[in-house]
């Protein structure tokens, strides 16, 4: 098997995170254990985390009507923002996790760029048509009579950031100019 991978780029989020909120030390998240794929997101964001000394509450979910009490359970744990996780259930149930958010004016960042118009301040997320000519490129580049075996998957080499000043107004988050200045799409 070989490919592009379309995992999002946890390091990158945790460095937008922190130039937002450079004294952060707390990110929340809700996961559904059930899902691996929220299971490892959760994991790679706790990971990334670590590296610049945060550390990630998590709050296990399995259905949409838990979800606000748990968004709400996170707020009371002290986190300094939410840094949402893309999963099935999560994205579903964003309005759920945004409505918390601004109630409780902390930042909300997520890894999909349409959350960004449902509260989201900001979004840090892999660009998909980019993604597409990554694997084309691989593709032709591929020599015939080649083994997938000598190709391993990669990433998109893309990461777009998007920032909705007016979500980030509404929980309270200053966006440096630094991370406007550099953001693929700014919505005011």
């Amino acid at each position: 098997m070989s490919g592009i991978s379309t995992i999002s780029s946890f390091d990158a989020m945790v460095k937008v995170v922190k130039e937002c909120l450079p004294s952060a030390r707390t990110l929340g998240i809700l996961f559904v254990p059930s899902e691996v794929n929220s299971v490892c997101f959760k994991d790679e964001l706790a990971t990334s985390a670590e590296k610049l000394s945060m550390k990630v509450i998590t709050m296990p979910i399995s259905s949409s009507s838990e979800v606000p009490i748990a968004a709400n359970s996170l707020a009371v744990c002290g986190i300094d923002a939410y840094c949402q996780i893309s999963d099935s259930l999560c994205d579903s149930a964003f309005p759920g996790i945004s409505g918390t958010a601004q109630n409780e004016r902390k930042p909300l960042f997520a890894f999909v760029t349409t959350l960004v118009n449902h509260c989201a301040a900001v979004a840090v997320a892999r660009d998909y048509r980019q993604g597409g000519m990554d694997l084309a490129t691989r593709t032709v580049s591929f020599p015939k009579g080649a083994s997938l075996r000598d190709m391993s998957f990669s990433y998109i080499n893309k990461t777009l950031v998007t920032v909705h000043t007016k979500n980030a107004e509404l929980c309270g988050l200053k966006v440096p100019p630094s991370l406007i200045e550099r953001a693929y799409h700014v919505i005011r």
